[in-house]
């Protein structure tokens, strides 16, 4: 028993640490989630929230909702631009159909595609290989830019900044290209002024990202929920809104939340379109529930091993005072209780 006892507890100890290690490996393994860690201030704690639109947004709206929220915090941390917040926006993502006209001949390729506008690069640190990422300010606005699956379906190189890819007659120039890990599709990033061109409209946006200060936890959140008229829950009453704070979602009380929920995230209750990036936390979300509720069964091992070591010691220490008393101290005391009475 006693050496069967040590065999699980060291076990236990093992898996705890193996799987308390993984998952917190897993709390930062997406960039696109840790954008207030990027923000310039150690000193004042930062939320990133993310909200989902079903219609979309304009590009006004977005920059009044910023300006809106930057003031209302009213924070001393600023960057160099003298904003104490920062936001991106971009389209929900769209397949669309490019084509290249090179040396090798014309190629085509379908492409996971976004509008953006704002600090996406804050949001999205994807590693860039060549060129420039999109500028806001830029004096032309037929710029985009693609990762390299992209330019390797396009054009048979990774090196492509300066070359034109079409959609229709409408020419879109790379100024950049990008490394997006773990992932087999192709992406570009286009300039929202391009959006009218390709698609015949403006850009809606319908997602929209943020950090701002939050000094007590829970704070950003509430102030992108005010703004948004949301009282309860993660969603507007007519479910075309939903608002998720990335900074705390790995947290060991989201992630219970996230287990007890399981059942129910299988199950889409509206119509808000997705960007990939969000769907990989969920996913993420869903195995780091699970294997926190591995490391909850580890522990609740542990623990029962161990009442039950201390139940069989302490019974077997009754059961081994009780042999001592019978064999040995009860009959010495028996023989020196008749001396005694043999002497009186």
């Amino acid at each position: 028993m006693k050496k069967a006892a040590v065999i699980i507890n060291i076990a236990c100890v093992l898996l705890f640490g193996i799987l308390s290690i993984i998952l917190a490996v897993r709390a930062r393994s997406l960039p696109e989630q840790e954008a207030h860690t990027r923000w310039n201030s150690a000193d004042v704690p930062y939320a990133q929230v993310s909200v989902f639109y079903q219609s979309g947004i304009s590009i006004d709206e977005c920059y009044q909702m910023t300006f809106d929220i930057g003031d209302k915090v009213k924070s001393k941390v600023r960057d160099i631009r003298g904003e104490s917040v920062a936001a991106c926006y971009c389209t929900a993502p769209k397949r669309l159909t490019f084509s290249s006209k090179s040396d090798i001949g014309a190629k085509t390729a379908e492409l996971e595609s976004y509008f953006t506008d704002g600090d996406f690069l804050l949001f999205h640190p994807y590693e860039l290989l060549y060129g420039t990422f999109l500028n806001s300010d830029a004096i032309m606005h037929d710029n985009a830019v693609i990762d390299e699956n992209a330019a390797w379906q396009l054009f048979g190189s990774s090196d492509v900044v300066g070359e034109y890819i079409f959609y229709g007659e409408t020419a879109v120039y790379i100024c950049g290209v990008v490394k997006i890990p773990d992932t087999d599709s192709a992406y570009i990033f286009l300039d929202k002024e391009l959006s009218p061109l390709i698609t015949g409209d403006p850009a809606l946006f319908q997602v929209y990202e943020i950090v701002l200060p939050s000094e007590v936890p829970g704070d950003g959140l509430s102030v992108i929920k005010e703004k948004l008229g949301i009282t309860d829950g993660d969603m507007n009453s007519s479910r075309t809104v939903r608002v998720v704070e990335n900074s705390n979602r790995s947290s060991v009380l989201n992630l219970l939340n996230t287990l007890a929920n399981i059942p129910n995230l299988s199950v889409r209750d509206d119509a808000i379109i997705l960007p990939s990036w969000e769907n990989k936390a969920r996913q993420r979300d869903i195995t780091s529930a699970m294997m926190l509720s591995s490391i909850i069964y580890v522990v609740s091992v542990f623990t029962v091993t161990n009442i039950i070591v201390l139940i069989v010691l302490f019974t077997k220490r009754k059961i081994f005072y009780k042999y001592i008393n019978e064999k040995f101290l009860f009959p010495q005391y028996e023989k020196l209780k008749g001396e005694n009475q043999h002497e009186i």
